[in-house]
């Protein structure tokens, strides 16, 4: 819901741009987590939290901005896609 929110507001390209930059500085900060001692494992737990946070920021708005481009051809091109649309389930 924040997320969708988001990408609402700013865009999906935007959004999903955000979620790249946090997962690229997280992904390396894994390194920092060497040992089994209540620090590392708090890094850890941060880590990953943020690394899933920006995996959602990516997924849901590349979602989207795949929803919008397959519905902009299907108007475009009507039954481009067959009888069920591009993104039938």
């Amino acid at each position: 819901m924040i997320v969708g929110d988001a990408v609402d507001r700013w865009g999906a390209l935007r959004v999903a741009f955000v979620g790249f930059l946090l997962d690229f500085p997280t992904l390396l900060l894994f390194q920092l987590v060497a040992r089994n001692t209540t620090q590392d494992q708090v890094l850890l737990y941060v880590f990953l939290f943020v690394a899933g946070v920006a995996s959602t920021l990516q997924m849901v708005s590349l979602m989207t901005e795949v929803n919008n481009v397959t519905e902009r051809y299907e108007r475009e091109f009507p039954g481009i896609f067959g009888h069920q649309g591009g993104t039938a389930q």
